[in-house]
């Protein structure tokens, strides 16, 4: 796999909010969701001035903190916070790696 953490754009910043690219947070999805919507979105500038990532579509998330162990699958390409850590699975399948972390 290849993991990837998360990050926020500077929140005092408008220019890097309500933007096109979705971002996600702990809220935004329960256990084994197909992740498709998140209540925020940000822009490229705030993706590129921020430790935000974009990450692929099938990719596996987990969260890390508050509320630990919550794992879903990314069904489109988003960026998360640093609350969410992000596999690519490229040897396993994505839905065997999410219910594996769950155990």
């Amino acid at each position: 796999c290849d993991f990837f953490m998360g990050g926020t754009p500077t929140k005092s910043e408008s220019g890097y909010w309500k933007g096109d690219i979705k971002w996600l947070t702990i809220s935004d999805y329960s256990n084994f969701d197909l992740i498709s919507q998140t209540k925020d979105k940000i822009t490229n500038l705030g993706l590129e001035n921020s430790s935000a990532k974009l990450i692929k579509t099938g990719s596996v998330v987990i969260s890390i903190y508050a509320t630990i162990g919550r794992v879903g699958i990314l069904g489109c390409e988003m960026a998360t916070n640093q609350a969410i850590v992000a596999m690519q699975p490229y040897k396993i399948s994505n839905r065997y790696l999410m219910y594996a972390l769950y155990i």
